[in-house]
Order: structure tokens, then C-alpha cells, then sequence
């Protein structure tokens, strides 16, 4: 599926997940198999996603999910759309996690791993509140720079005198390397359609006026090579959760894994089935009852105060209503760390060396984060002459030209940035600060016949 790339369209009909009762199902498939039979008696997909899809983004574009690949959508979905034939729409509704969809396949082409583009942006000019202020100002500073490129100026020196993209113009408009999607669509659409060499009219995008030329493609790798990143891949996609979810019900049922009766009647009775989990204040729904056992497996005990630790962390089940199936899926779930600590140390997988360099610098990154939490970002107060001072001070930052000259943006319209970069740099502060007392408190000797020994064995 790597190989290719798809332009797909669907119509989603709603259906409440993860257990969805008899009649809610057969109400979505009798609107699903009405809207099959529409588009099969010769109405417009697009005409029919618009009038019936419960997907709000769809209702605006015909249903259209625009280009993507294997591995970047469900798997019921994407198993779907690579059978189609280009034009053909689904003859039955594809149930994912998400509902019921009628699948449309709009195109299907050998895809690029990644392609090589330069761009000159001509940036729309606005005024004090973000208007755009002369738009055809700069659509005719757009046509002739076009004009000037297809009259033999090179790209580079266009784009070094014009473009108002500071990143690349320098560069000669150059953008390096990206995949598919990674641009506004406008763009995306556009450079993607492009042979190497090729030089685009003008393209609109809510920056502005852009002209575009690719110039490297990169083809997708074969199998061999390419075998590591599509473990990672695999790892991210939604693919990915499925096979787990399966493994972890297929180990804990091997390792003896049971719900305690008399636990989870505890923890139901305390739910409010018409509200979601999220609505329920656990910590203090069980704040005497948190050493009770909800479940046993054999390696432990599964208690309420780790079900409420988990669900702190997860919010996969915090848009559910805690009905009786929620509450065993979110029971098993908060079993998963120590049902795999478990098998680990069944295992000694600790003595492997590999993954006790990978935990040490896991356990490192979280004391660091947390030394950054709880003794640097959670001291840091902002007085509001902290924050005027520093306004006043490098205003040139919040300056931006238009007709009339330069004008400052007022600090109310900047001052959720002002107190984020005034946060940043009384951190860094701080954080020296910590660390010449550390040095003071912990001073480091360094022994100079081994700094001497090491420098001469590296010769």
C-alpha cells in the first residue's frame, strides 16, 4: 500500500462507540443503506455526502479526505479503499471505530517518499487588526514577478529580491525536503501535480501568493530498505492499536487475569451512566475506598487508586459513559503496565542491556522533567509590570509595517506571547541560577592525570 497514494470521499453515519444497543445499529445501517441506494440510482456523491454526512468537515467538501497512504487511517477503512476501482463507491457501509462510512475511491497513483520544492511568497499586506489591506497590490506583485521568471530571471534571484518568506529566500526559495499533506492543501495540491523542473501559475493560500517549482523527488525505497521506519510507522498507525489491544487480552487471559465481583460492583455503583467518565470526580467519588481490589491476574492486584492513576493519564475512555462494558474495557486497560512488568520480569527482560540503557535514559528524562516542573516552571510568577516592562522594552518585536509605516501591535493583542517568552527567559535564569548553587553545593573536582591519560590515548 506504501507504494500508492489515494484520493478518497466518505459519508459517515454516526454510531455510538465502543457498544453501540440492537436498535441504534439497525437505525445506522437502514440510513447507511438508503444513502448506498441514492448514490447507486445516480445522485452526485458529493451532492449526497454534503446533505447526509455526520462528518462536519465533509458537509463543506463533498465528503473529500483529500490524498493519503497506507498505514495513515483506520484499518477497516483503508482495507477497503485500496479495493476499490478509481470512481467506484462501496457497495455496503464500512464500520470503523468511528461509525458506518460509504467510501468513495476519487484516484489512486504511485506516491513519492518525500519530494524538493522552492517557493516566492508574495505575503498578503495587513493593516493594525489583520485585514488584508491591498490585495491587488500584491496579486499584481505576484504576476510580475511570474512574469520576470518566465521571461528567463532564474527562480533563485526571483526569490532572493522578492520572496517574503524569510526562511527560504535566502536559500533561493528553497524548502527542502517534505511529504504529502505537510503543506497547506493549496500548496500541497499543486507542487505534488508538478513534474521536476516545472514551475506552477500563480497559488493562493491564506498566506499568499505563492509560485512554486519542484525540483527533487525521492521515490519510495523498497522493502529492505525501508523495513525500519515502517516498523515506526506501523507503531504510530491505527493498525498498531488493534494488534496490541489483542495481545494484551490475549496475555491476560494467559496470566490469569479476573475482574473482582465485588469491586467492580463497588466502582458501578458509583457511576452516573447518563454522565462520561470524565464528568466523575474519581479521586473523590473513592476517596475511602482506593486500596479496593478491582481485579487479580498472577503476577498482582489491580486496585481503584490504579484505575484512577491510569484514567489521570489516558483519556481513551473519558468521553464514555461508565456503563457495565466501559467500566470492564477500563479495568482491563489499567492492567496492561503491570500485566507487561509482570512478563518482563518473568522474563528478565531487565538483564537485557539494550533495554536497561533504553529505561535509564527514560528514568532520566522524567527526573528532568520533572526537577523543571516542580523547581523551576511551577515558581515562576508574572507580575504585570514584569510583563509591561518587558513590552516596553523589546517592542521592535511586535512591530509590523504597512502603508502608513511602522506600527507597533498594542500589548492586549500580544500579551499571551509577551508572558510566554517572558517565561522562557526567567526560566533560563533560573535554571543557571540552580545550577552554579549546584556546583557550589556539589563542587566537581576533575583529576588531572586522567584528563591527561585520556587526552594522550586519543592522539
Amino acid at each position: 500500500m506504501k507504494k500508492y497514494e489515494v484520493r478518497a470521499s466518505h459519508i459517515l453515519v454516526n454510531l455510538p462507540m465502543p457498544a453501540p444497543s440492537a436498535d441504534d445499529s439497525i437505525r445506522a445501517y437502514e440510513k447507511a443503506n438508503q444513502i448506498i441506494e441514492r448514490i447507486k440510482n445516480g445522485e452526485d456523491f458529493g451532492k449526497v455526502a454534503a446533505e447526509t454526512t455526520e462528518d462536519i468537515s465533509g458537509q463543506a467538501n463533498g465528503g473529500d479526505l483529500y490524498w493519503f497512504t497506507g498505514g495513515q487511517t483506520v484499518p477497516e477503512f483503508e482495507e477497503v479503499v485500496y479495493k476499490l476501482k478509481k470512481g467506484e463507491v462501496s457497495k455496503t457501509p464500512v464500520r470503523t471505530s468511528f461509525g458506518l462510512h460509504i467510501v468513495k475511491l476519487t484516484d489512486k497513483q504511485p506516491r513519492y517518499e518525500q519530494i524538493r520544492a522552492s517557493h516566492i511568497l508574495i505575503q498578503d499586506k495587513r493593516d493594525s487588526v489583520g485585514q488584508i489591506s491591498d490585495s491587488l497590490g500584491t496579486l499584481q506583485t505576484a504576476q510580475e514577478v511570474l512574469s520576470k521568471i518566465k521571461s528567463g530571471a532564474t527562480f533563485e534571484d526571483m526569490a532572493a529580491q522578492f520572496s517574503d518568506d524569510p526562511g527560504s529566500k535566502t536559500r533561493g526559495g528553497d524548502l527542502g525536503f517534505f511529504e504529502r499533506r505537510r503543506m497547506v492543501q493549496p500548496f500541497d495540491s499543486a507542487v505534488f501535480s508538478l513534474k521536476v523542473g516545472e514551475i506552477t501559475d500563480l497559488v493562493r493560500t491564506q498566506f499568499g501568493w505563492h509560485i512554486i517549482k519542484l525540483t527533487e523527488v525521492k521515490e519510495v525505497e523498497d522493502f529492505e530498505l525501508q523495513k525500519e521506519k515502517l516498523k515506526t510507522d506501523f507503531k504510530r498507525a491505527p493498525t498498531w492499536r488493534n494488534v496490541y489491544d489483542k495481545y494484551m487480552e490475549k496475555e491476560r487471559k494467559s496470566n490469569g487475569f479476573e475482574i473482582d465481583e465485588t469491586g467492580f460492583a463497588l466502582f458501578r455503583s458509583k457511576m452516573d451512566s447518563n454522565k462520561t467518565l470524565s464528568n466523575h470526580n474519581l479521586d473523590s467519588l473513592f476517596a475511602n475506598e482506593k486500596e479496593t481490589i478491582v481485579a487479580r491476574f498472577k503476577g498482582g492486584e489491580i486496585k481503584i487508586k490504579d484505575v484512577i492513576d491510569f484514567t489521570n493519564i489516558n483519556k481513551d475512555f473519558a468521553n464514555n459513559a461508565p456503563n457495565s462494558i466501559t467500566i470492564t474495557r477500563l479495568f482491563g486497560a489499567a492492567s496492561d503496565t503491570p500485566v507487561l512488568l509482570y512478563i518482563a520480569d518473568k522474563n528478565n527482560i531487565e538483564k537485557d542491556q539494550e533495554y536497561v540503557d533504553m529505561l535509564t535514559e527514560y528514568e532520566n528524562g522524567l527526573l528532568s522533567f520533572k526537577v523543571d516542573q516542580e523547581e523551576l516552571w511551577s515558581k515562576i510568577v508574572l507580575k504585570p509590570e514584569d510583563i509591561q516592562n518587558y513590552y516596553e522594552t523589546y517592542k521592535e518585536k511586535f512591530s509590523y509595517t504597512d502603508s502608513a509605516g511602522v506600527k507597533y501591535r498594542t500589548l492586549d493583542e500580544v500579551k499571551a506571547e509577551v508572558q510566554n517568552l517572558l517565561q522562557q527567559d526567567k526560566f533560563k535564569e533560573m535554571e543557571t541560577t540552580m545550577v552554579e548553587n549546584l556546583k557550589t553545593k556539589y563542587p566537581v573536582k576533575i583529576n588531572e592525570q586522567v584528563l591527561e591519560k585520556a587526552f594522550s590515548e586519543k592522539k
